[in-house]
């Protein structure tokens, strides 16, 4: 069954009603909540009950809010009272070097082999792709010689190549930022409901950033939110209400997981569960990344 994504714009009211989301404005919309995969709030003139908050979180519905240039600011994430949690943390704060920098090594080329499939799919020369595969092949443990920062540079000049400078506000750049962020917020809620702590990274240490994790392992997302934001026209800064549902369905987006087909959001669960198993084992190699290859039928749109 095709799920719904809900965007609030106006002054509105959410709460939880037997067991059904209601939407109070000027009419009273009502949705079970087995048909809604994501809320997102995009005007401050939006309450919602603690009770639906809750419900939301046992549901694994994901609820997101914006700040003033509608970007995903803002996520809510379980306390788990997890029996487990103060001996994973012992696992994360011990894992051993070696195996941190194999995992960033398996993160890194897996990213590189999903946007050589971006490459692929664009009509890329078989030179550059030849390219590509050169510096996936050369990544070494920690990624010491800086084949994702050479990669890139070559991937995202063929992508967007005039939106090279990813710091700059364009269209493709905000869309990207927010495809980003909707996948960042989906990985830190699914760290949190396992038990790890989300701050302690295998390659990004930022001692202010609460989500280090989270921003290593969406390294292998990227890409696929890449060719959705390349498959589909932006033509303003401001993304507009289907901008945002196309952004937002990257969730249910198809990827390949130990050569079966899965979806984005089911992925994320498995690669969290593959690397609680890799701080259990102190090893690397039962480390799962979702993979393009098979995986995606995105046409770009004219």
């Amino acid at each position: 069954m095709h799920k719904k994504t809900i965007i609030i714009t106006s002054h509105a009211k959410l709460r939880i009603e037997k067991g059904y989301l209601l939407i109070e404005q000027e009419e009273i919309q009502k949705f079970t909540l087995n048909d809604i995969t994501t809320i997102l709030v995009e005007t401050t003139q939006c309450s919602v009950t603690s009770s639906l908050l809750l419900r939301l979180l046992q549901e694994d519905i994901s609820i997101f809010f914006c700040n003033e240039k509608h970007q995903p600011a803002l996520s809510v994430l379980p306390i788990v009272k997890n029996s487990h949690k103060s001996g994973i943390l012992q696992e994360q704060i011990h894992f051993p070097k070696r195996a941190t920098k194999r995992i960033w090594q398996k993160i890194i080329k897996q990213k590189i082999a999903n946007q050589m499939e971006v490459l692929k799919k664009v009509g890329a020369s078989k030179t550059l792709i030849q390219e590509m595969n050169k510096l996936r092949g050369s990544t070494e443990e920690g990624d010491i010689t800086h084949c994702e920062a050479h990669a890139a540079r070559i991937y995202f000049g063929h992508l967007f190549p005039k939106d090279e400078k990813r710091h700059d506000e364009t269209p493709i750049n905000s869309a990207l930022n927010y495809g980003y962020a909707i996948v960042r917020g989906k990985i830190s809620q699914v760290l949190i409901l396992h038990g790890l702590e989300a701050s302690l990274g295998v390659w990004h240490n930022n001692i202010r950033n609460a989500f280090n994790l989270s921003d290593d392992l969406i390294e292998v997302f990227r890409p696929m939110i890449d060719f959705l934001v390349f498959s589909n026209v932006w033509e303003s800064e401001d993304l507009g209400k289907e901008d945002k549902i196309k952004l937002l369905s990257i969730l249910q987006a198809p990827c390949m997981l130990n050569g079966a087909k899965t979806r984005v959001v089911t992925a994320i669960d498995e690669l969290v569960i593959s690397y609680l198993r890799c701080l259990r084992k102190k090893s690397a190699a039962h480390l799962k990344l979702p993979t393009m290859e098979g995986a995606y039928e995105f046409t770009h749109s004219t």
